[in-house]
């Protein structure tokens, strides 16, 4: 069918339109394809990428797995991961934690071989075999000294079953017994064939593992004995001298014998760094090194051996690199093997011990090191104590020197006071002597009796400081000693009470005296000690106390109960001035004066005297004090029951007239090499009625007794030409001469004499100055005579008048300066001139002046011509 032209012009429009439409198409279509074309590049690129990336990770993947497999091989290295390493991912994670997996097995490997080789040391060095074994009884290895024992390698023992060597069935026994048993440990002697000698070893075995292997130790008994044995027999022999040469000599030849060596030498240091022989042990054939130096560089194994505790030992010395320095040494004397050790003390070198082998080379045990090193322990302790002691006696002989100089001090001290104590007590013996003798006379007048009273309480008070300075003297010498005797302690303490209490009515004080019913009457210590200690206490508190009361307590402790023996408990309280806080160390210093209750006069040694005395008595004295409110002092001593039959004849309280009727006639003979000594007591026994002679020195002592043959002789010590030591020495060596009384008469201070004069024949002892009535006591004592005494009745005491400072008041401030300054110079005759002034108004004060300077109470005098209570003293606590 044809189509018009319309239709075919309509069809090519649609299909120019649908042409269009395809090229259009088409150009998308291609515009696609370069797109397309364009991501395939872009993939492809993509793809090639990650293809790198994974061939890369694979390949770190391969080196993470060969280093696991190198691990495991152990021949990792850690720095082969180092790349992986770098990763953040978990690829680089693990390559990290190999790395310090790695490390860490390194650490530990090291830290193992380290302490491998410390076991395996100290294994070795153990003087004892010890092995190893599986549950099977198969050796799994061996410490040094068991297969040097059996010489054999260490090596030789692994894989081998126990008892394979020969001579060790005991062991192989007891070890199979004791695997097979249930036991953890067990121990057990056996017996061994070691080197053809049987040997007994202590076995001690123990399983670990959980019984999967055991370890074994063995002690040879009879090494071990020969050793301590050698060992103490070595330490006995050096320490049997004190002398530090012998000490040397007898290390080096016990060492030498022991080791069997050709030569041991003892080494000490010298100047300048080098090295001395000091002594030497050696055989015959071998050349000698005694008190040689040898340099440092000559002495390679000194050093070493200085430098550490263990023993350096070389078998072959030319051999040994160490020694190479020495090899100039060694040739010239022939050494082959040597052994070193050093001795010290306390870690601090003092010497070193060499031993040489000559003739031979020589392989030194570890036995023979052990030993060495053992001996050089004890000769280093040995060698400082003989250091020491020789510094020791260089020091003793030092201070035998200084003390010897001490003593030629102290004699010549102890001289000059038994001179000064001579010459002083010498004229006090007669001024005192001859005013008692003057008291006889019945003749005299009230006022020349006042004057020899003045004289006989001047003289006591210069005697009391005399006596004060000498036993100071003697305290500081060491020389003070107790003189123990029974006597009646509640009569000591009653006539201290009777004494005081003149001076404590005079100044207005209630003086008392508490003694517990349960102390003792009787008792065994220093009277004379404790007496002077109470009148010190109670001076002091009369002295410086203005108002109140003095009071003295007495109490008792029998320790334990029981016993005889008391303690005695002293407490002095006054309500006086007090002392100063400040002031309380001081007052027990001798010649120290405490400010604040200082007052003239005095010596300043009561309080010293009074500790050293309290110390002497077995206590200790103590004062609490508050200033302007009192004192206390308070001491104990010790002391021991007496019976009432042992006290001593009390001094007599009668003046003597003479010879009772009827006595035979006693003679007596003195000696004293001064006049005035000697009329006195000829002067006193004629007018008792004694037949007398004198002498003035020893021999002419000797020939009137020999002539004369007196009952009694007084025996003065100190005389020229002869003394009465060596006078009385020589009468009584003779047969008559023990029938003779020798009464010592001596003015020396030191109560030790008195020893050294029973000592060579006298009787008994008195010192001067005297008193009649001791005098007279002692010949009744020793010739039994008898007496016809005075017949007076016991006079009354006055009562003194009450006396205060204001009582001095109606004398003018010139007169009372005018007493005070005699009372502090002690002068009585000023005092009693100066009394003469007062108007006959004040009797009272007259009277009650009078009395305390008869009674010699010059303190208490000086109290009522002040004031105030800064009164100074020297005594006072």
């Amino acid at each position: 069918m044809s189509l018009s032209r319309e239709e075919l012009l309509q069809q090519i429009e649609q299909l120019q339109m649908q042409l269009e439409e395809l090229q259009a198409e088409n150009a998308d279509l291609e515009i696609l394809v370069e797109t397309i074309t364009e991501h395939s590049t872009s993939l492809e690129n993509q793809i090639y990428e990650k293809n790198e990336q994974m061939t890369s990770y694979l390949q770190q993947v391969d080196k993470v797995t060969a280093a696991a497999a190198a691990i495991e091989a152990d021949s990792f290295k850690p720095e082969s991961l180092d790349e992986v390493a770098t990763r953040d991912d978990e690829l680089g994670r693990l390559a990290r934690v190999f790395q310090q997996m790695a490390q860490t097995i390194k650490t530990r490997e090291k830290e193992l071989a380290e302490a491998k080789d410390q076991l395996e040391a100290v294994l070795d060095a153990v003087p004892g075999s010890i092995s190893w074994l599986d549950d099977g009884g198969v050796y799994i290895g061996v410490n040094r000294h068991l297969a040097e024992n059996w010489n054999l390698s260490q090596d030789a023992f692994v894989g081998q079953e126990v008892g394979f060597v020969q001579g060790s069935s005991q062991l192989a026994q007891f070890m199979r017994q004791f695997l097979a048993s249930p036991e953890n440990t067990a121990s057990q002697v056996v017996e061994m064939d070691v080197n053809d000698s049987k040997r007994y070893y202590l076995i001690a075995a123990r399983k670990y593992l959980q019984g999967k292997a055991t370890v074994s130790v063995g002690i040879d008994l009879e090494r071990q004995l020969k050793r301590a044995l050698l060992l103490e027999q070595i330490t006995q022999d050096i320490r049997q001298s004190l002398d530090i040469q012998q000490i040397f000599q007898a290390t080096v030849n016990q060492i030498g014998r022991a080791f069997s060596v050709d030569r041991c030498l003892l080494f000490s240091t010298a100047a300048a760094g080098r090295f001395r022989v000091v002594a030497e042990y050696l055989v015959p054939e071998c050349q000698s090194l005694l008190g040689i130096e040898v340099a440092r560089q000559e002495a390679p194994s000194l050093i070493r051996s200085f430098a550490q505790d263990r023993a350096i030992a070389s078998a072959d010395v030319y051999a040994d690199p160490t020694l190479a320095s020495a090899t100039d040494l060694y040739q010239r004397y022939a050494i082959r093997s040597l052994m070193t050790v050093r001795t010290s003390y306390q870690g601090e070198p003092n010497g070193a011990i060499v031993i040489h082998q000559c003739s031979r080379s020589r392989q030194w045990s570890q036995d023979e090191v052990e030993l060495l090193e053992a001996v050089a322990a004890q000769v280093g302790i040995a060698i400082a104590q003989a250091k020491l002691l020789e510094q020791e006696k260089q020091q003793r002989q030092a201070l035998e020197a200084a003390k010897r100089s001490a003593e030629i001090a102290n004699r010549s001290k102890s001289e000059f006071l038994a001179n000064m104590s001579h010459e002083l007590r010498t004229p006090l013996n007669a001024i005192l002597g001859f005013a008692q003798l003057m008291e006889r006379d019945r003749t005299l007048t009230n006022e020349q009796r006042d004057s020899l009273a003045i004289i006989n309480r001047s003289g006591e008070h210069l005697l009391n400081l005399i006596n004060d300075v000498l036993e100071m003297s003697k305290i500081e010498a060491g020389r003070a000693a107790l003189t123990p005797d029974p006597f009646d302690l509640h009569q000591l303490l009653q006539t201290l009470q009777e004494m005081f209490q003149i001076r404590a009515s005079a100044k207005r004080l209630s003086l008392q005296f508490d003694v517990a019913k349960h102390v003792p009457r009787y008792i065994v210590s220093d009277e004379g000690k404790l007496r002077q200690v109470l009148i010190n206490l109670l001076s002091n508190a009369i002295k410086f106390t203005e108002t109140g009361s003095v009071k003295l307590r007495v109490r008792a402790k029998q320790e334990p109960t029981g016993t005889e023996r008391y303690v005695l408990h002293f407490k002095l309280e006054d309500t006086g001035r007090g002392i100063a806080p400040n002031e309380m160390n001081q007052i027990f210093e001798p010649f120290v004066q405490a400010r604040s209750i200082q007052i003239e006069g005095g010596t300043g040694l009561g309080l010293a005297i009074s500790r050293q005395f309290v110390r002497l008595l077995g206590g200790e004295i103590r004062v609490k004090s508050k200033l302007g409110q009192g004192s206390i002092f308070s001491f104990k001593i010790q002391a021991t029951l007496a019976d009432a039959s042992q006290i001593a004849a009390q001094p007599l309280q009668q003046r003597v007239l003479g010879l009772a009727p009827d006595q035979p006639t006693r003679r007596i003979l003195i000696v004293d090499d001064k006049p005035e000594n000697r009329d006195l007591l000829d002067r006193l026994l004629t007018k008792v009625g004694f037949a007398t002679r004198t002498a003035k020195n020893g021999a002419e002592a000797i020939s009137c007794w020999q002539e004369w043959h007196p009952d009694l002789i007084c025996m003065d010590m100190r005389m020229p030409i002869m003394d009465g030591y060596e006078a009385t020495q020589q009468i009584k060596s003779q047969p008559q001469g023990k029938d003779t009384v020798i009464l010592a008469l001596t003015a020396t201070a030191f109560e030790e004499q008195r020893a050294q004069i029973l000592a060579v024949g006298c009787d008994d002892f008195v010192r001067k100055p005297f008193r009649e009535s001791l005098i007279l006591i002692k010949l009744a004592e020793y010739l039994g005579v008898q007496y016809l005494y005075e017949s007076s009745q016991a006079e009354s005491k006055p009562v003194l008048p009450a006396l205060t400072a204001e009582s001095l008041q109606v004398m003018p401030p010139a007169w009372i300066a005018a007493l005070r300054q005699a009372a502090i110079e002690v002068d009585a005759e000023a005092i009693l001139q100066l009394l003469q002034a007062i108007p006959p108004t004040h009797e009272a004060l007259a009277a009650g002046l009078t009395q305390l300077t008869r009674q010699f109470c010059f303190s208490e005098i000086l109290d009522l011509t002040q004031e105030d209570s800064h009164v100074e003293s020297s005594d006072i606590p």
